[in-house]
């Protein structure tokens, strides 16, 4: 992440590295989403806390970083919102959030957590979700 953070600034089009996005949103999503993979809910939610991932012109890459934040509001313990997260990403990025492999993870692990609520259950349809 240290290496990304110097390329910031560079631009797309100027990376030293083909086919690399520094951009500063892609890079504070990615940075929100390497504790996730760690199953450290607790840190990615805190670093979530500290940047704005904004950008209007890249919803998947927005809408993906709600998505991650969903996951790592489930990990910390915080179900309703991981489907406000959720829902979110839905309303910046519908096809892709309907269609991502995550999603559907997510939504299958917060309806095994708990009885599943009405809100979860219209989402989980919206997604073709079957839990």
């Amino acid at each position: 992440m240290r290496e990304a953070r110097t390329l910031v600034g560079w631009g797309a089009a100027a990376t030293p590295y083909y086919n690399t996005d520094a951009s500063e949103v892609n890079v504070n999503i990615h940075w929100c989403a390497v504790p996730v993979e760690s199953y450290d809910g607790t840190e990615a939610v805190t670093r979530a806390s500290q940047v704005t991932v904004v950008d209007p012109s890249r919803p998947e890459r927005v809408g993906h970083h709600h998505i991650d934040q969903a996951r790592a509001w489930m990990l910390h313990g915080n179900r309703d919102r991981a489907l406000a997260e959720l829902n979110e990403a839905r309303r910046i990025s519908p096809h892709h959030t309907r269609i991502h492999p995550s999603v559907r993870e997510t939504v299958r692990a917060l309806a095994a957590a708990r009885r599943s609520t009405g809100s979860l259950a219209r989402f989980a349809r919206w997604a073709g979700i079957r839990t």
